[in-house]
Order: structure tokens, then sequence, then C-alpha cells
């Protein structure tokens, strides 16, 4: 498929295959986040990232999202996550104790914008690309006692050596 998954019914989503470029498996289409989060074994840490919904109402997302996570809170860890400062400053309004993640990317304008949400929001931790996870910024957060985990990381000794740095997780 191809275009935005907002434009997207989801009949039209489940009618994708996801399996193409595996023909080892059988079709399967993309599942919704409440089918995602039933299939996940009890105790999993799950990061939820809610992006921005275009034409759609923050609010609403916010909402629809909460709907399904919500059957799921008792058994799995779940961590909300976004760029979007309005989006996660919605979210610990309605439910102040849900663990929440600020997402930050130096390539974009919108994290600057997402901190004047910072006391709104109260993020438990930070997720942050490589380039932003600087020794300076890891011993910030390692003071205000936030945890950081660093996206998009795939060598197993570039890991470790963030783990070293004290980084509490990673995304792969």
């Amino acid at each position: 498929g191809h275009g935005l998954v907002t434009d997207l019914s989801a009949q039209e989503l489940k009618n994708l295959d996801a399996t193409k470029i595996m023909p080892q498996f059988t079709k399967e289409g993309v599942p919704s986040l409440a089918e995602t989060l039933s299939a996940l074994p009890g105790g999993t840490i799950t990061n939820i990232e809610l992006k921005s919904p275009g034409r759609f109402a923050k609010a609403a997302l916010v909402e629809k999202v909460l709907s399904a996570a919500q059957l799921h809170q008792d058994r799995l860890t779940i961590i909300f996550s976004s760029f979007d400062g309005e989006i996660l400053s919605l979210l610990r309004a309605q439910k102040p104790n849900y663990l929440i993640s600020l997402l930050l990317c130096n390539r974009d304008h919108h994290w600057p914008w997402a901190l004047k949400y910072w006391h709104h929001i109260q993020p438990d931790a930070l997720h942050l690309p490589p380039s932003l996870a600087t020794k300076t910024i890891l011993s910030l957060a390692k003071n205000a006692q936030l945890p950081v985990a660093i996206w998009t990381i795939n060598n197993p000794v570039v890991a470790h050596n963030y783990f070293a740095h004290g980084v509490s997780g990673i995304f792969t």
C-alpha cells in the first residue's frame, strides 16, 4: 500500500499484506492496536507511539488509544510516547499515573515546541535519537532521574556502549 494511514479505514488496513516480501508467511493484514495488545504475552513492556492525527482531533486520538490500552494495563507495562507535547499533555491530564515518554528529534522543529508542554507532560522518560544522546544530555537526564531510551540501535556493540553510559533502554 501507499499513502497516509489516516486516509485508510480499518478495513483497508486489514486488506493490506504486511508479509508480501516474505513469501514463507501467509498473508497478514495490519492489525489494530487492540489486536496487537491482545497478542502480546503478559509482562511485555510495550511502547505505544502516538503520531499526530492529521485531520483528526488529538483528543479523539488519545481517547481511542486509551480505550484500547486500558483493557491491558494490568498485564502489560505500557509506555505512551510522542513527539507531540499537546498529545502527551492530553494523555497526562486523563491518566496521571500512566507512563509517558517524550520523544525528541534534532532534525525537526517540533521538539522545542514539545518542551513548552514539559510541566503539563511531566514525562517519566525521554526517547532520543543517537545524535541527541550526548554526554551532557545523558548527565542532565541522570541528575533528573529521568530514564533515557535511544532509537534505533541495531548493533549490539553500540547498544552495550550506550548502556555503559547510563542509558536505560534501546529501540531496535
